[in-house]
């Protein structure tokens, strides 16, 4: 389980060196900030060395209210990443700062503290950061941040790039238009496939790796018609 955990720190970011992260662990004298140990361990813990200090604070201050001990582990958790490279420190966590480096990363990565709960009696979740939440940040560039629009007035009528809209009826952007019922499900684009499935790095990089010119994959072409040769398969499978 311990093991496990370890992996899930890794994985939270790619590895980085943490020498310029550790500069040192002296407490901030201003309250309103964070300590240099808690905001170098942030860091290194999310792969970002952009986080905010005023974030870092808020963060930090939650969760030494719910720890009174907060402060010596934390202590003892940045001397285990100073100077070292972040998977290498990572796996030679114990297994309590292990739960400690996963309790700083929670707040970051949900913009959270605490458990939300249905029974507000036994909610104890308290808000932390909604624009540095991590969870946000590392796909904002495809995603857009809740109430954030990517665009001016009516953006979300442009097609995504490397989707085809061919057959879209031209009335689909008004109010009044009432879609079809019910539609024939399509051969999925082989590439967009591979990259949802997290085997390339991105759509081209797929259609790149099958070979397939940037128009459209093997499996259908760019506008949006079935591989021939699966539904030939899915007949005879029917017969």
């Amino acid at each position: 389980m311990s093991l496990d955990r370890r992996r899930f720190l890794i994985a939270l970011a790619g590895t980085v060196p943490l020498a310029s992260l550790t500069p040192g662990f002296a407490r901030a004298a201003d309250s309103a900030a964070p300590s240099d140990a808690f905001l170098s361990v942030s860091r290194a813990i999310c792969g970002n060395d952009s986080l905010s200090k005023e974030s870092a604070a808020r963060i930090e201050k939650l969760l030494s209210e719910d720890d009174a001990g907060f402060a010596g582990k934390l202590d003892g958790l940045a001397k285990a990443f100073d100077g070292k490279d972040r998977a290498a420190a990572i796996e030679s966590l114990s297994d309590d700062q292990t739960t400690l480096a996963l309790s700083i990363a929670k707040p970051w990565y949900l913009g959270f503290t605490g458990s939300p709960s249905a029974r507000i009696l036994k909610d104890d979740a308290e808000f932390a950061t909604f624009l540095e939440a991590q969870a946000l940040t590392k796909v904002s560039d495809i995603v857009p941040l809740q109430t954030y629009p990517s665009g001016g007035a009516g953006w979300w009528e442009a097609v995504p790039e490397g989707v085809d809209a061919s057959d879209l009826p031209e009335e689909a952007t008004s109010w009044e238009y009432q879609p079809k019922s019910s539609y024939e499900l399509q051969d999925p684009d082989p590439a967009w496939l591979a990259y949802a499935k997290g085997e390339a790095d991105s759509v081209d990089a797929a259609r790149k790796a099958q070979g397939a010119d940037s128009g459209g994959g093997t499996g259908q072409g760019a506008s949006g018609s079935p591989n021939p040769a699966s539904n030939s398969d899915s007949q005879q499978e029917a017969q």
